[in-house]
């Protein structure tokens, strides 16, 4: 209500009151140095592959299992896609398949920590930084988690997080780039704001990536909830494995260097049940449970995207047709989790 009296909506540099408040309060949170936010976490992506500039005839590597979004700004730069391959435990960018992939056309690595669970960013980027390559995490789901006792923002050259509404916290549409490159994170400011260094000066090529104050006011807000939400998220997670761990289906596994920040909470069907999975999800439905399959086509698999790849992603096709999403967000009861698990678990049974 504050920034609709005052008629300041948003600033044309980006830097108005709540758009500053969020940033320091996103960079004290996540302890990275610069923090800009910006309109999307697809334009956060897109502007850090600018500020790297990458472009025509330049690759950048990142898995298939995840949504559009991670490859598109790859291809509005002018670079190639370039698919890897996941680890079957994690979900996550198979680092050994990362080898395998880099050539001298390489410009930048892009890990996703999918459902919200950290990648392995050590890592990617020391084998990303041998060969002199930079890496953009694709942190859209994963504010709040943890990877080595470091929060994520902090964790890579360049992280990018959404803030659209399906994520642990939002400003209705939005994102932020989070760095501790001093350089990048100027071209970053620069590039969010038509590539102006002063009023009307634009020095280098840039877009209007801009949050406005009303975006950056709710994410002000938002941001002080985030580790209850995380919290809440991660007491249901468990109490959920606990409940469905003897149903033969494959609960998350989260190794015990990181913190999962629940975005989604993933179970893997046995292959042997696979093509029964709409009719469980079905079964859950019927039972007043809502479950997902969130990236059942795999980015290679799009027509638009198939000509980028010549082989396929064995781990990545395997995993879309077995894995399911069941809900364990923060406005859950234990009572809430309870049923989900009875759905689950009778309903698989009733599959079985």
């Amino acid at each position: 209500m504050e920034v609709l009296e005052s008629t300041m909506l948003t600033n044309k540099e980006g830097r108005g009151k709540f758009c500053r408040l969020f940033e320091e309060k996103v960079a004290k949170f996540t302890g990275a140095k610069h923090v800009h936010a910006v309109t999307s976490g697809t334009a956060a992506i897109h502007a850090c592959l600018m500020a790297l500039g990458v472009g025509p005839g330049d690759e950048v590597i990142l898995p298939s299992m995840t949504f559009v979004a991670t490859a598109e700004p790859v291809l509005h730069v002018g670079a190639k896609p370039v698919f890897a391959d996941i680890n079957p435990e994690t979900y996550t960018m198979d680092p050994e398949d990362v080898k395998k992939l880099l050539t001298k056309k390489t410009k930048a690595v892009m890990p996703v920590d999918l459902y919200g669970l950290p990648a392995d960013l050590d890592e990617i980027s020391e084998i990303a930084h041998e060969h002199g390559v930079r890496l953009v995490e694709d942190a859209a789901q994963s504010i709040g988690a943890e990877y080595k006792g470091r929060r994520i923002g902090c964790t890579s050259d360049l992280a990018c997080v959404s803030l659209y509404p399906s994520k642990n916290i939002t400003t209705g549409e939005g994102g932020l780039v989070c760095t501790n490159d001093q350089e990048l994170s100027e071209k970053i400011f620069r590039i969010r704001n038509h590539g102006e260094t002063q009023p009307y000066y634009s020095e280098m090529l840039g877009y209007n990536f801009r949050m406005s104050e009303i975006h950056a006011a709710i994410g002000a807000a938002q941001i002080d909830r985030v580790r209850g939400i995380v919290d809440a998220r991660e007491r249901n997670a468990r109490q959920l494995t606990s409940l469905i761990r003897d149903t033969g289906a494959q609960t998350p596994h989260v190794p015990p260097d990181r913190k999962h920040a629940w975005h989604q909470y993933t179970v893997r069907l046995p292959i042997s049940l696979a093509e029964k999975r709409a009719r469980l999800m079905k079964s859950m439905e019927e039972r007043g449970v809502t479950t997902g399959t969130i990236y059942k086509y795999p980015i290679h698999l799009m027509s638009f995207y198939s000509g980028y790849i010549n082989r396929s992603l064995p781990e990545t096709e395997r995993a879309v047709k077995q894995v399911l999403q069941l809900p364990v967000h923060q406005n859950l009861a234990s009572k809430d989790i309870e049923f989900v698990a009875e759905s689950f678990n009778e309903s698989l049974s009733g599959i079985g």
